[in-house]
């Protein structure tokens, strides 16, 4: 059996790499939406850009399902989360 102090390295390692994970899963989505973001619009504006980077990932997901059908890019940006 291990020492409590052992079971907070532990679990904090397991907290590390679940943080990890969201993290890498954020980054993936701001690059996929900014790329289909430039492929559908072409000029991505820099505070467009700012505002993808800071999103939350259900924010992120609910513009990478919207990017697929609207017309213009306020659009997309004017979507709110679905979750």
């Amino acid at each position: 059996m291990g020492t409590v102090a052992e079971a907070w390295i532990e679990q904090g390692r397991a907290e590390g790499i679940e943080k990890g994970r969201e993290e890498g899963r954020a980054e993936a989505l701001v690059g996929f939406l900014l790329r289909h973001l430039e492929l559908r619009f072409r000029d991505v504006p820099g505070p467009v850009r700012d505002r993808v980077r800071g999103a939350s990932i259900a924010q992120l997901e609910a513009w990478a399902e919207a990017v697929l059908t609207a017309a213009r890019l306020n659009e997309v940006m004017a979507t709110g989360t679905r979750r």
